[in-house]
């Protein structure tokens, strides 16, 4: 992966690194183990035919087994649980998981193995894998006579995602496997394995995930074996897939064809999110995906079959979808997609595959939040499945997903089952989504004494509403910036002047004992502009994460003109909300040739929040100048701005948007924009470009 190209983990990396945490005075959470579900009837290659046509799944509470007292005194759990696979194999459920200091890439990861004889009621050794660098991805698979465990080998290196050999080991007997076997040493990642009819199947990918590039160069492989050691391209086929797709799920239908979901993470000519992919009984390496991605992202995706339907465990991405439908270049949207996303809140939720359509259709949310979701599904009954998954602590329901991987209080293990109860009534819709939506950050500026003004810019002539706070005493006067001086029983304002013009307001109201002065700008202007959510790059510093980090927080921006000054508010919503009292105005010169130019000024904004939500947090510019140039009465895009950046008030944002205390954070915004974090400086400079409309 190329050190540009690190968008995913690189806000993760500096928290990481610092040891950060929203939530360090919290305890570490060590679930209790509950009892665990019944043993299997069924092995995973066999679906039952149920004679309903429609089901109620009914999901069970969740039964945590790692960190507990339940794990053998060989296999102590660390912080961070996750990657975890389930198999019954001769009369055992054998569980493989990872499990490390924290979600990244590190020296001290260990790959665990144990099985249970009694439904999970105890535990018993199997086996430890410890290379002295990261490893993810452990897949089980009884099969030809014997059981492995398959699993990559990854860096050390936390900021980085660096596959480098594929390794098997096989199981020998009671607690003892084999030395490990090399599979592949080309920096191939499994995913999915499933057995039909005497032939093991295995999805896999290869290429620059999460690359930097205009172009996503990712390879999806779909391979078969006879003997669990030789896979072979089904096919012959190269690959099912070219492009941005890694992580790819499948299960067959009752006819034998092949379904498939993806995880377009990186991107390509199809967009971001995911597709539901399909190839025929009779070729199983044609598959036919959609031609334009689901912009919602399905990660870890896990697929099972009841009956003569398909099912979907995955990752739930809160606030989204993934693929907002922004403007800009691949490598522009990838890096501000990957920030957007790892700000958000996750969940684990259970899809049904819509085959006429191809669609994936949400079912219900099953336990996961923060830093979620590897789901393992094992069939034990004609109607139940075991579901193992990992989860943060279930009682920060609203935690991003950057939060969740960067806590100290880590992540633990679960095994649920699914129980999908016979429903014989009329036809139904399907079951609504649940989409919980996390509380922004309230506003620090609000106060009950409050005057709004609307509208903030419009043409010369539109006259002013005023709406006053309700108050019985209130008193105070405001100057329009006209001359004009009003009290609070005038609600509407005429400007006389008809050409473009920007009028300052200033005075002060008081309620009770509370005095609050006012100041603000309203314009009145034929020359007015706007720069949309996403309309801000950096051009120092230009170092790209940089670029996507700070553009995916900045708000919305509207400019109105007159002969001599700029009047600038910004909108963090993107849906006009602007306020008459968050208006900068600076005086301009301009040239003869439609050039412009202001002089320095102090000026505050509003970050914008995930979804496009009011945060509360300021940022306060200084000796702040804004250039551009006008052809007639049009303003051209770009706008240029540059200055300084209060240092503190982005630290305070990181902690606030990231999670992160206050330590992590200048740790962040140093690496960011390159100071040094023992001597911060009081500023930060930098220059940016806004495109107008």
């Amino acid at each position: 992966m190329a050190a540009t190209g690190r968008a995913l983990l690189w806000m993760a990396l500096a928290c990481a690194l610092s040891g950060c945490s929203s939530d360090n005075s919290a305890p570490r959470l060590t679930p209790t183990p509950t009892a665990l579900p019944p043993s299997a009837t069924a092995t995973p290659s066999v679906t039952p035919t149920p004679a309903a046509t429609e089901f109620d799944v009914v999901v069970s509470e969740p039964r945590f087994i790692i960190p507990s007292d339940l794990l053998p005194a060989q296999l102590p759990a660390l912080s961070s649980n996750n990657n975890v696979d389930i198999l019954f194999s001769g009369g055992r459920l054998f569980l493989a998981w990872r499990t490390a200091p924290h979600h990244f890439a590190g020296p001290d990861t260990h790959m665990y193995v144990m099985s249970s004889a009694d439904n999970g009621a105890t535990w018993q050794f199997e086996h430890d894998i410890f290379l002295g660098t990261d490893m993810r991805e452990p897949r089980l698979l009884d099969f030809a006579g014997y059981l492995q465990l398959m699993f990559f080998e990854a860096g050390s290196d936390a900021g980085r995602f660096e596959p480098m050999k594929l390794w098997r080991t096989r199981r020998l007997g009671p607690g003892q496997w084999s030395e490990l076997e090399l599979l592949t040493d080309g920096g191939e990642v499994p995913w999915d394995l499933k057995v039909r009819d005497g032939i093991a199947y295995r999805t896999s990918y290869q290429g620059e995930h999460y690359g930097s590039g205009e172009t996503s160069e990712v390879a999806v492989f779909f391979k078969s074996s006879t003997d669990g050691t030789s896979w072979t391209a089904v096919g012959g086929r190269p690959n099912v897939y070219y492009g941005g797709v890694s992580e790819v799920a499948f299960e067959f239908d009752r006819e034998g064809a092949l379904w498939a979901v993806t995880r377009n993470e990186d991107g390509d000519a199809s967009g971001f999110g995911s597709h539901v992919c399909y190839a025929p009984a009779e070729d199983l390496s044609a598959w036919q995906c959609s031609a334009r991605s689901d912009p919602d992202r399905y990660d870890s995706p896990e697929m099972f079959r009841h009956g003569d339907d398909l099912y979907l465990v995955a990752r739930r991405d809160i606030g989204g979808p993934y693929d907002a439908g922004d403007e800009g270049s691949l490598s522009e949207r990838r890096g501000r997609y990957l920030v957007a996303y790892s700000l958000r809140p996750k969940r684990t939720a259970l899809y049904k595959i819509d085959k006429p359509s191809r669609r994936v259709v949400h079912v219900v949310d099953l336990p996961g939040v923060g830093d979620c979701s590897f789901p393992s599904v094992q069939q034990t009954g004609p109607h139940t499945y075991l579901l193992a998954n990992y989860t943060s602590p279930l009682d920060r329901p609203d935690a991003s997903w950057l939060q969740g991987q960067t806590s100290p209080r880590g992540t633990q293990i679960y095994l649920a089952t699914l129980t999908f109860e016979p429903y014989f009534g009329p036809p139904r819709t399907a079951t609504p989504t649940w989409t919980p939506t996390p509380s922004p950050t309230p506003r620090a500026t609000e106060t009950a004494v409050r005057v709004v003004m609307t509208p903030v810019f419009d043409a010369p002539g539109v006259p002013l509403t005023i709406r006053w706070p309700d108050a019985d005493d209130l008193v105070g006067l405001l100057n329009l910036g006209d001359g004009s001086t009003i009290d609070h029983t005038v609600t509407e304002h005429a400007y006389g002047l008809r050409t473009d013009a920007v009028f300052r307001i200033t005075g002060s109201l008081q309620a009770g004992d509370v005095t609050v002065p006012v100041s603000g700008a309203v314009a009145r202007s034929d020359s007015r502009a706007t720069t949309p959510l996403n309309g801000f790059t950096l051009t120092e510093p230009a170092e790209d994460i940089v670029v996507q980090v700070i553009r995916g927080v900045m708000p919305a921006f509207y400019f109105a003109f007159a002969p001599a000054q700029l009047a600038v508010v910004a909108d963090p919503t993107g849906q006009a909300d602007v306020r008459f009292d968050e208006v900068g105005v600076a005086d301009i010169a301009r040239a003869g040739d439609g050039s412009f130019s202001s002089t320095p000024s102090e000026f505050a904004l509003e970050l914008s929040g995930t979804g496009a939500v009011r945060t509360g947090l300021i940022i306060h510019l200084v000796e702040s100048t804004w250039s551009g140039r006008f052809e007639s009465a049009t303003l051209v895009s770009p706008v240029g701005l540059q200055g300084a950046i209060v240092l503190e008030d982005v630290v305070h944002a990181a902690e606030v948007l990231a999670g992160l205390d206050h330590e992590a954070a200048v740790a962040f915004i140093s690496g960011l924009f390159g100071y040094d974090p023992t001597n911060p400086p009081l500023t930060v400079p930098f220059a940016a470009q806004l495109a107008v409309e």
